[in-house]
């Protein structure tokens, strides 16, 4: 990670006891520069923790006071905020996202504050939250914040299992099918498709030969490839191309089939507090884009496709491109968090 860079700000109040709690993400309109200067301006009454840039980060309130960055005051106490450079207007009227370095060096921050404070991974919506899910903000934009989160997990060696907030370790793979997959039956599943897991075969043991076998199982089909772990996606798409999903058919979880058809219509309206009435409407529309951090207006347009998408992907479900089109892979990815409880 490169250095933080201490600036300062006038702009917060001081406290102490007080438990940090979750990582808001932020984007700045501008530059890390004009940052520093916005926040070095007592008149203006604004700050964050961290500033974050391509080659630089800087830290402008210490982590344990309340930084004016949120626009909630709960969220300012218990929150460490970064603000992303990126966010201004191009020569074509678009806004500009946080480039791939910013991403980078936001992940090493992000991934540095968690093993700090003891969290094992990072989890969107539970300990980092876009600025937008505390008040009415477009903030922060158009940041990758599923690249974010996804590779600050990586760096901190976190699992598929431990980033969907599961229970078990390696000796049972849950998730898509929780109940009845252990290691030696997603052993067998790759096997039957002719993955290679060595003389032992399915011995029920988690070893390097099954990790192999499971990313490249990953990138055979297209997957997001982490660690090597058979989280939901794995074992959901495995169950397809073996067959071997029965205890589906006996649980009321969806068949992760990439179809938005009645029945994920009405698993998405009842996780959204809506009734599920199974029609896609104004109504389900508009309770998805506040899930999200979308605009609230009832339209399924663009912007309301790429937060579905973002969020999808921040929560470890989606590996795709943020290409705003809620087709297949997007389906199969809220299908998935759906079945885990976790949209």
């Amino acid at each position: 990670m490169v250095d933080v860079a201490w600036i300062g700000s006038p702009n917060f109040y001081p406290q102490n006891g007080i438990e940090k709690r979750f990582i808001t993400l932020h984007w700045m309109v501008g530059t890390l520069r004009t940052t520093d200067t916005t926040f070095s301006s007592s008149s203006r009454k604004a700050s964050a923790t961290y500033g974050v840039g391509p080659s630089a980060i800087h830290q402008y309130v210490q982590e344990k006071d309340y930084p004016f960055s949120d626009g909630n005051t709960y969220a300012n106490q218990h929150t460490i905020s970064i603000e992303h450079e990126g966010g201004w207007l191009d020569g074509n009227g678009n806004r500009v996202a946080p480039s791939a370095a910013v991403l980078e060096n936001s992940a090493q921050l992000c991934a540095d504050i968690a093993r700090r404070r003891g969290w094992s991974s990072l989890q969107w919506m539970v300990n980092v939250f876009p600025h937008n899910h505390w008040v009415a903000t477009m903030c922060p934009g158009t940041t990758d914040y599923g690249t974010i989160v996804h590779r600050a997990n990586q760096i901190l060696g976190a699992s598929v299992l431990a980033m969907a907030g599961v229970n078990g370790g390696t000796s049972v793979a849950q998730g898509w099918n929780a109940s009845s997959w252990s290691t030696s039956q997603i052993q067998t599943a790759l096997i039957k498709l002719g993955y290679n897991l060595g003389a032992t075969g399915a011995d029920g043991d988690y070893g390097q030969l099954t990790t192999a076998a499971v990313r490249k199982f990953e990138q055979d089909q297209g997957l997001s490839v982490d660690v090597g772990t058979a989280g939901p996606q794995v074992v959901g798409r495995l169950a397809q191309l073996t067959g071997d999903a029965t205890p589906l058919a006996q649980s009321n979880k969806l068949v992760v089939d990439g179809k938005m058809g009645l029945l994920t219509t009405k698993a998405e309206q009842r996780a959204l507090d809506v009734d599920p009435d199974g029609v896609r409407g104004p109504n389900t529309i508009r309770a998805e884009q506040k899930r999200t951090g979308a605009f609230p207006d009832g339209i399924d347009g663009p912007n309301t496709r790429e937060r579905l998408q973002l969020t999808l992907k921040a929560l470890g479900y989606y590996g795709g491109k943020i290409d705003k089109i809620i087709g297949p892979q997007s389906i199969r990815a809220l299908q998935s968090a759906l079945n885990d409880g976790r949209f």
